[in-house]
Parts: structure tokens; C-alpha cells; sequence
């Protein structure tokens, strides 16, 4: 191509270079920041900063488009930039500052929330205390009572111990009035043959106040049981005085029994002319060779263990 054939190229070269627009790093970045503060949620409505950011970034693209000079365009473009990042500043600050008080608020809820919990559980506390002290109370006015019931059912059984005792020693003295003597079985009382007919086992009436005296200490004596033995001379046939001491020990019993003494504490059974108390060979010796024994035996000994 010759020099005269390049000419139009120049000039046309020229040409769009002329019409090309002019161009500022400092104010594209300018814009950048702006274009990134809105997509992060700032509004030229709300933020006086970066409404006047975008006015000085639309102020910088009008001096460039007019030729202005590019250090001007790059100032302005400058203060732009610093108005949206004072924009940035201000909407972090308060952003933050809105956190700061939310948190604020929501401590001071779980205080609130924390003091109303401890107060209903100290009521919770206060209440069950109330309620122990109350059962307590209970318990200490029940155990009192239990105490003075105990107290009472102690004086009571100390006043039927003495009236007891003071009722079998009585009776007790009483039946030394009778012929009685201790023996390791317990206390003898002999009741004479001549509380009987001639070969009778039927008590005569004068025995009777001898049998209650007996019946008397027995049911005053609940722990003791009695064993009631006839005996009988040596005259006459062994079988027939076997029979008939049997049978008059059997009349002491029933008299007992009728006099209130339980049955089942009372075992009588008869042994003929077995244990003498007295020679046979007279009348008087005989006599008393004739009789019924009641061995009262001692407290908590059983009749029908101790019979022979």
C-alpha cells in the first residue's frame, strides 16, 4: 500500500479515536464500590452518604465526558469512594450497634427469666418447707400422744400388776388358813376326809367355802394351774380305794370348775392308799391318810405335764 493509499486510514483512525469516550480507573472503581455497597443492602434513599456518592460519581462521569481534565475526574472520583465507605461505616456501625442492644435485650430477658425461675423455685422451696414442718409437727403431736397413751397403758397395767398382786396375796392368806405346806411341785393344800361322807365322793356343804377360797386364788392367778390327787387309808380293797380317791379328787375338780377356775387348768386323778401322810395303824393316823391334795403349781408349769 503507498503512502497516498494510507492517508484515509490515519484520518480514519484518528477519527474513532476522537470518538471513543474517555476513561478513569479511579472513578470505575468509584462506581464498583458504590454498585457493591447496594447489592449489600445500603439505599441512596436511606443513606445521605451514599446518595451523594452517587452524585458525585454521576458529577465525575459529566467532567470526564466533558474532557475535564482526569486528576479532577480522579478527585472526585476519590471523594466518592470515601462517601460510600463512609456509608459502609455508618450502616456496620449501626448494624452493630442494633446487634449490641439486641443482645443487651435479650440478657437482660434471661435475667428476668432467670430471677422469675429462682423465685418460683425458692416459692417451691418455702412451700415444701412449709409442708415438712407441718408433717413434722404431725408426727411430733402423734409420738406425744403415742407417748401419753404408752404413759397411761403403763399406769393402767402397774394398777392391775398391784391389784393382782394384792389380790393373789390376799387369797394367798386365805389359803394359809388351810392346811397347806410347799413342796417342789408347788404350794399343797389338803382338803380332809371329812369334807366327804363315810365311801362318798360327794363334798359335804362345809367344804364348799374351802373350794372358793381355792377357786378364789386360782382365777386370781391366771399363770398357774393346779393338780388335784385323792388319797384314800389302807383299808378296804385296793381297786375300791383306787376308784373312790379317783372320784373324789374328780368332786374337787368339777367344784372348781363350778367356781369359775377354767377346765383346761385343772387335772385331778386318784392314787388310793399311795403316799401316806400318817401311820394306818390307828384311827387318827387313817383320817388323815383320807384326803384330797391340790398342788397349786408354779407360774407357767402345766397341769397336764406335771400330772404323775
Amino acid at each position: 500500500m503507498t503512502v497516498r493509499n494510507l492517508a484515509p486510514v490515519v484520518v480514519a483512525l484518528g477519527l474513532v479515536l476522537a470518538c471513543a469516550s474517555p476513561q478513569s480507573p479511579e472513578l470505575d472503581a468509584a462506581r464498583a464500590t458504590y454498585d457493591r455497597a447496594v447489592r449489600g443492602g445500603l439505599s441512596p434513599d436511606a443513606s445521605v452518604d451514599l446518595y451523594e456518592a452517587r452524585k458525585l460519581i454521576d458529577a465525575g462521569q459529566a467532567a470526564l465526558d466533558d474532557g475535564e481534565d482526569l486528576a479532577v475526574v480522579g478527585s472526585i472520583a476519590y471523594q466518592a469512594g470515601k462517601r460510600v465507605e463512609i456509608a459502609e461505616f455508618k450502616a456496620d456501625t449501626k448494624a452493630t450497634r442494633a446487634r449490641a442492644e439486641e443482645l443487651v435485650a435479650k440478657r437482660s430477658a434471661y435475667r428476668l427469666e432467670a430471677r422469675a425461675l429462682e423465685a418460683r423455685r425458692a416459692s417451691e422451696r418455702a412451700a415444701e418447707a412449709e409442708r415438712m414442718a407441718r408433717e413434722a409437727e404431725r408426727l411430733a403431736d402423734r409420738a406425744h400422744m403415742e407417748a401419753e397413751q404408752a404413759h397411761l397403758a403403763q399406769l393402767a397395767a402397774a394398777d392391775r400388776a398391784a391389784k393382782a398382786e394384792a389380790s393373789a396375796l390376799a387369797m394367798q392368806e386365805r389359803l394359809t388358813e388351810l392346811e397347806t405346806r410347799q413342796s417342789e411341785r408347788g404350794l399343797v393344800l389338803t382338803l380332809g376326809g371329812v369334807l366327804f361322807a363315810l365311801n362318798s365322793a360327794d363334798l359335804k356343804p362345809e367344804a364348799q367355802e374351802r373350794i372358793d377360797r381355792i377357786a378364789g386364788f386360782l382365777i386370781a392367778a391366771p399363770d398357774r394351774e393346779a393338780l388335784i390327787e385323792g388319797y384314800t387309808d389302807d383299808t378296804g380293797a385296793a381297786s375300791y380305794n383306787l376308784d373312790l380317791s379317783g372320784r373324789r379328787a374328780e368332786s374337787v375338780r368339777q367344784a372348781l370348775i363350778r367356781a369359775g377356775v377354767a377346765p383346761k387348768r385343772l387335772v385331778a386323778g386318784g392314787f388310793g392308799s399311795a403316799n401316806p401322810i400318817a401311820p394306818n395303824s390307828d384311827e387318827a393316823g387313817r383320817s388323815r391318810n383320807r384326803r384330797v391334795e391340790v398342788i397349786i403349781l408354779d407360774p407357767g408349769v402345766r397341769a397336764s405335764q406335771a400330772a404323775r
